[in-house]
């Protein structure tokens, strides 16, 4: 009996792992991230985003984008209290919605450029100067959104 259960167990974790394969893809910006926590820039949209990663949305935070997050929490924010209370935060966002931390390897960037072929991407941002910047989306085979078009 707990062979079985251990069975379907297994069998359930590996149809979930396809399944979340399987949702469309989305980088986000740190801003995204910073403006969710703090309650800055069209904060409820951030929220409402951030709540469909791991259910409509696959999420990816890029490396570079950690940098500035932490930047954010060193520069910007006073007292190690408040630092924490970001830090745990951000940690449970992360955990808790399923964001992967993307690290860039040498061989990632021929897989990189096989995947623009067939995956639609989208980066999602705050930036004012990079939503539907048509050059950018064209050159790298993205859209940019803001999370209150994903909504």
């Amino acid at each position: 009996m707990n062979s079985d259960l251990g069975e379907m167990k297994r069998k359930t974790e590996i149809r979930l792992s396809k399944k979340k394969e399987m949702l469309p893809l989305h980088g986000q910006d740190s801003n995204i991230v910073i403006g969710a926590i703090t309650g800055g820039k069209r904060v409820k949209e951030c929220e409402r985003y951030l709540a469909r990663l791991g259910n409509i949305y696959r999420g990816v935070l890029p490396l570079p984008a950690c940098g500035e997050v932490d930047r954010f929490i060193f520069t910007k924010l006073s007292s190690h209290e408040e630092r924490m209370r970001f830090f745990g935060t951000y940690a449970y966002l992360v955990d808790h919605r399923k964001i992967e931390i993307s690290v860039p390897r040498e061989r990632s960037h021929k897989i990189y450029r096989e995947l623009i072929q067939i995956d639609s991407r989208v980066f999602v941002t705050l930036d004012d100067d990079l939503i539907e910047h048509k050059a950018i989306e064209r050159r790298f085979k993205i859209k940019i959104k803001q999370p209150g078009d994903l909504l």
